[in-house]
């Protein structure tokens, strides 16, 4: 049996990178990444499952799946315009993705597997380093798409998250993995409201977040996510992960700021995971 030992969300934004921000919100949101990283290696993992989407470097116009599943022994860093937002080795677990894979298509989720070639671009490349600066475990990429019409509903997606849990429960390993989901919060990338950040959709996100039901967000429809504009459709990824966990666990805002030089909400989040709950999702 695998044991989900942690789990969290966090944002991706590039902007975390790409400008140089002193200013006393980028202080406060690094300390949440910095406080993040702390739980998260508090208990050594043997691999994380990164629900992430895809920035159309791996997949495109001509094949857009709707869950896409990495399980390579090791990940590319997806040149984005720059060379890519880390220099890093990006080592996967060809096993656990393997379980994985099996298990959920098993349980009717239809994914596309990526046995090679798939790269790893912000939505892994900017949270990574900084919650595993160093005994980094190996990474299982789960890519939902968050881009391009038709995207998975809510109600899916948490779904996804629950399989996820159980299917790891039920692999014959010893092994302990974590959780993270990254991207959002509010964003506009689009049209004439580009860049608008919606701070109260975004509090309210977090206020459902570490509510005692959670699970309200797999009843939200596009139209709801879409509230917080196009890019706060990434939160589909933070709603796996709040599947995964239920309603039974508590959670924390480590950090939360409306960031115009990254043109995002940020948010950052950890899982208090039950401890007698760490092998599957109690019902």
């Amino acid at each position: 049996m695998a044991s989900l030992r942690s789990a969290m969300c966090c944002s991706h934004a590039p902007g975390l990178l790409q400008v140089d921000d002193t200013s006393d919100a980028r202080k406060r949101l690094n300390a949440g990444y910095a406080a993040a990283a702390a739980r998260m290696s508090a208990t050594p993992l043997d691999f994380v499952v990164f629900v992430i989407d895809d920035h159309l470097d791996n997949y495109f116009l001509n094949s857009m799946p709707t869950f896409a599943l990495g399980a390579a022994p090791r990940y590319g860093v997806a040149d984005e315009g720059i060379g890519g937002y880390w220099d890093g080795e990006l080592h996967g677990s060809e096993a656990a993705s393997t379980a994985l894979a099996k298990g959920l298509v098993g349980r009717g989720f239809d994914l596309a597997i990526s046995y090679d070639d798939m790269v790893l671009d912000h939505a892994v490349t900017i949270p990574f380093p900084r919650l595993f600066p160093e005994n980094a475990p190996a990474i299982v990429p789960l890519v939902v798409n968050c881009v391009w019409s038709p995207i998975p509903s809510a109600a899916r997606v948490w779904q996804l998250g629950q399989a996820i849990r159980e299917v790891l429960a039920e692999w014959d390993e010893d092994l302990s993995y974590g959780l993270i989901a990254t991207g959002g919060m509010s964003h506009q990338l689009s049209g004439y409201d580009f860049g608008t950040i919606d701070e109260t959709f975004d509090r309210k996100v977090l206020e459902i977040i570490c509510g005692d039901r959670r699970s309200q967000l797999a009843e939200w429809s596009e139209d709801d996510l879409r509230v917080g504009g196009d890019g706060a459709l990434e939160l589909l990824n933070w709603i796996a992960v709040a599947g995964a966990v239920g309603d039974e666990a508590g959670a924390s805002v480590l950090a939360y700021e409306p960031m115009p030089a990254a043109v995002t909400g940020m948010g950052v989040i950890c899982y208090d995971l039950p401890q007698e709950s760490q092998g599957g999702v109690r019902r």
